[in-house]
């Protein structure tokens, strides 16, 4: 499989302000500014390992390879910023007749490293100032069942930071109509249709 996207966003008006230390606030200077930004993705991701015995013999196997490779292009007044990312993916689709025995039709298992080469954001000021793209770690395993129940975990780690795990859930109440929840211990829980 292969994949392009693009993405703009434009945004013109912004008033510029500077701050006043004789006011000790800031103030409009009457110019305005804008912001433009664009992007570009290219992926590519194929089967590199299938084993299909019908669930006769145990297990089946299928396994996904994939990379993603974007490019970002940004100008904020007369600064103007460029970089890239890339991003790998696995994902393992396992199906066994143990599983289907309890009404479970497979098991999903996926991994990605979201800027798994040094990326960044190189701007054109003075400092030539770099912004560092973090890297990210996601795995996940989900449970598909007969009657298109899915349950899933999710872990996911950024650079220099605490990893954060998250639960969902799908079912379907009729082909059309899927309810969905999420928790994250953390944050949040949401329910939806």
């Amino acid at each position: 499989v292969i994949g392009i996207s693009t993405v703009g966003v434009s945004s013109e008006g912004a008033k510029e302000t500077v701050y006043d230390r004789n006011q000790h606030q800031y103030v409009q200077t009457g110019h305005e500014f804008g912001y433009q930004g664009f992007g570009g993705q290219l992926s590519f991701a194929r089967s590199v390992f299938k084993r299909d015995t019908h669930c006769q013999q145990g297990i089946d196997l299928e396994v996904i390879g994939g990379i993603n490779t974007r490019w970002v292009t940004e100008s904020l007044a007369e600064y103007r910023s460029s970089g890239y990312g890339v991003d790998t993916g696995v994902l393992a689709i396992i199906k066994h007749n143990g599983l289907a025995k309890r009404g479970w039709k497979q098991v999903n298992w996926g991994m990605s490293i979201q800027n798994s080469v040094q990326s960044g954001i190189q701007w054109n000021t003075a400092s030539q100032r770099r912004s560092d793209m973090p890297k990210i770690i996601r795995t996940g395993l989900g449970l598909q069942s007969e009657n298109n129940t899915l349950l899933s975990i999710d872990v996911h780690k950024k650079t220099n930071r605490e990893a954060h795990i998250s639960l969902g859930g799908q079912y379907f109440i009729n082909p059309e109509t899927p309810i969905r929840f999420g928790i994250n211990p953390n944050q949040s829980l949401s329910f939806g249709l």
